[in-house]
């Protein structure tokens, strides 16, 4: 049977589909934004007031310093006088003025800065009064371009656990091994003066008494709760913290086994992590910021591995730790890149942490992820230098960025010129780093591949290609041996064919077409062939006068080197008619495909014919269309004089029926009462409704006469 349209799945896809796009234009939009504001900051550090009032900052040493002697040395000893003399105050933040200029003027005057942002501002504006050519770079944060809420709630869903898995009710048999666990478990642990109270525990359990038993399988309960990453009270999350002390925090006062009581222990747990939460937040952020504290912890940092001497806690992840990698993920942002002209190289510089020429440093302090890193030149262009920064830039970082040709075309409005030196150093850096460690990694990895994800259509050649390395015994491959495969007939399309002689590098399924149903569909029966198996596609000549075509009267030019040789391709509407009439071969071409209303349709442009034709075809197409003109000029004409016939002979019946019924008098009467020569009567007698039913009358009795 066939099934019916599913309507549901439909509308789902549709909303999904939706919301993708959605989500993809915000990241764009905002992307955009965070662009220009890098852009606005830049042109900000151009003011020549300001330049004037940090140049009075300068040490003399320094500014007698030519631009060529500004190496890497210079540059960190100005670094480390300017950590001295400026400082950063927070709390200037909450006096700090709209206008950044003035913000700025105000910092450079105090030599106090309210935030690291101006920190970083006072520094460029300092080295470019000195001359050095600097970059500001900037860490863009847009909205993730995934939406990553839904993955979140799932994650909190399954920490809290799995509420089926609390109501449903525990055995006695399950009471006494649960038990036997926990002992086990305190013995391996090696805690002592506690082993006589569990004893006792172990004596009360075996008397059949209700509260024990019931107080015995909530305690089994939480532990599998715990076990699930079910999240506790702080107080009992800590490094010295002991089990029975956490199990304490469970037991309720009524202690039932009814399913109501179940649910009231997990009120309490749920009010005391919130409770938590708003005990572990900072005195000094706002009621603004802990609003926002949940969703803005996308990436959570690594926590601290405990000590030797420390017990690891494997309960769960208290609400202090997600406030701290919540803290930890705002980084500093923005920094500062300089030209070092001995060396012909740009460094960085991050002046707030002391960093000199080391981009990995300055990338575990940026906010993560670092996937979008823009440096802005003193001309106010900018450049996408992310691969110096991102670590991860050849594996993560490039799924977490938007279309690459949309964003290529969007740099393209203020780009600065290609510099191939800082290119080719970028792409050096990337081959210096190792190999991946995950097999993941390597799928679509722009350097190496695993025989594991090639596609239906690839291949690695040479067959004897050495291995750059091997990941659980299986070899890497440089991405250089990766080599795409195609069959006999889309080598055809490429300009190409396949030479005599030549065996299939790959054996694939073939796609069953709706008309020729496969016997076997998992029968390998589609050649695959390499760019190497392949020669220059060379189409048979034009022999007396006539076109070679295919089975459906065409010609395939796909590329202009499968022009046959002795004809011309010509893209002249309507020269098939015109070669009829002379008798002479024209051969429209097929120059592609088109794929609409469910099929693939030829398309059809222009036509091939003999190169001897040519002139001959050309001149009968022009005569031809300077009749063709001619012929709808006489057509228009014959339309018009046919509407000036039809208006004419409408007028002569109009008029014809005026004379044949009297309304010319009635017409003539009516513009005489519009414009009256006498006097209007005023005589009720001689008014005109009476006066034209006497006529009336006196015709009347006439014709009766």
């Amino acid at each position: 049977k066939k099934k019916g349209f599913d309507w549901k799945v439909y509308v789902q896809r549709q909303i999904n589909r939706f919301n993708k796009e959605l989500t993809e234009d915000i990241h764009k939009v905002h992307l955009m934004c965070l662009l220009m504001r890098g852009r606005y900051l830049n042109q900000v550090c151009n003011n020549p007031v300001l330049r004037g009032v940090a140049l009075s900052l300068v040490p003399s040493e320094m500014s007698k310093v030519t631009v060529r002697k500004f190496d890497v040395s210079a540059h960190t000893r100005l670094m480390n006088w300017f950590r001295e003399a400026v400082s950063i105050d927070l709390q200037l933040a909450e006096d700090a003025q709209s206008n950044l200029v003035q913000s700025l003027m105000k910092g450079m005057e105090t030599r106090k800065v309210a935030n690291p942002l101006e920190y970083v501002l006072v520094y460029l504006i300092m080295i470019r009064c000195l001359g050095v050519r600097a970059r500001l770079v900037t860490s863009l944060q847009p909205l993730p371009l995934k939406n990553t809420k839904k993955v979140e709630n799932t994650k909190k869903i399954n920490i809290k656990g799995n509420p089926a898995a609390i109501k449903k009710p525990i055995k006695s048999k399950s009471d006494s091994k649960a038990e036997g666990k926990l002992d086990t478990k305190s013995k391996k642990k090696g805690t002592t003066g506690k082993k006589p109270e569990r004893e006792r525990k172990k004596q009360k359990a075996s008397k059949p008494d209700s509260v024990s038993h019931a107080s015995s399988t909530l305690k089994t309960k939480n532990k599998n709760l715990r076990k699930r990453g079910s999240k506790v009270r702080p107080d009992s999350y800590h490094d010295n913290s002991d089990v029975n002390d956490s199990d304490e925090d469970f037991e309720p006062e009524n202690v039932s086994e009814s399913e109501p009581e179940v649910d009231d222990c997990r009120k309490r747990k749920k009010k005391s992590f919130s409770n938590s939460v708003k005990s572990s937040q900072s005195p000094g952020r706002s009621d603004e910021d802990s609003d926002f504290m949940e969703e803005m912890v996308q990436f959570r940092s690594p926590v601290r591995k405990p000590q030797s001497g420390e017990k690891k806690n494997r309960k769960v992840l208290s609400s202090d730790s997600e406030s701290e990698s919540t803290a930890s993920n705002h980084g500093s942002d923005e920094w500062v890149e300089v030209f070092i002209e001995a060396e012909k190289s740009w460094i960085c510089i991050d002046c707030i942490r002391g960093h000199v020429n080391r981009p990995y440093r300055i990338e575990s302090a940026a906010t993560q992820p670092v996937h979008y890193v823009v440096a802005y030149n003193e001309e106010g262009e900018w450049k996408d230098v992310t691969a110096r920064y991102a670590s991860k830039w050849m594996t993560e970082t490039r799924k977490l960025r938007v279309d690459p040709e949309w964003w290529s075309e969007t740099l393209g409005v203020f780009r600065c010129e290609e510099d191939s030196t800082e290119d080719e150093e970028i792409k050096a850096n990337l081959m210096k780093r190792p190999l991946p460690t995950s097999v993941s990694a390597y799928k679509s990895h722009p350097l190496y591949a695993l025989r594991r994800h090639l596609l239906k259509y690839e291949a690695i050649y040479p067959e004897t290609a050495a291995p750059l390395g091997y990941i659980r015994g299986e070899p890497v491959y440089a991405r250089e041996c990766v080599h795409e495969l195609h069959s006999r007939e889309n080598w055809l399309k490429e300009g190409r064919a396949v030479r005599i002689g030549e065996e299939a590098y790959k054996m694939v399924k073939s796609r069953a077409k709706w008309n020729k149903p496969k016997v076997d569909p998992e029968a390998l029966d589609l050649e695959l062939f390499g760019m190497w198996q392949t020669e220059e596609y060379i189409p048979p000549p034009a022999v007396d006068g006539k076109v070679p075509r295919n089975a459906y009267g065409n010609i395939e030019l796909f590329k202009p080197s499968m022009l046959p040789a002795g004809t011309v391709y010509l893209k002249v509407p309507g020269l098939n008619k015109v070669a009829k009439k002379l008798n002479m071969d024209c051969v429209p071409a097929m120059v592609g495909w088109d794929s609409h209303c469910g099929f693939s349709h030829p398309v059809l442009e222009g036509f091939v014919v003999c190169e001897e034709h040519k002139d001959i075809l050309l001149a009968a197409w022009d005569e031809e269309q300077e009749i063709q003109k001619q012929k709808e000029a006489e057509k228009k004409e014959k339309r018009a004089v046919g509407n000036w016939k039809l208006l004419i002979k409408g007028l002569l019946i109009k008029e014809r029926i005026k004379k044949r019924f009297n309304l010319m008098e009635k017409d003539e009467e009516q513009d005489t009462k519009q414009k009256p020569k006498g006097k209007i009567a005023t005589d009720a007698e001689k008014s005109w409704p009476r006066k034209h039913q006497q006529s009336k009358k006196l015709s009347h009795s006439q014709e009766t006469m």
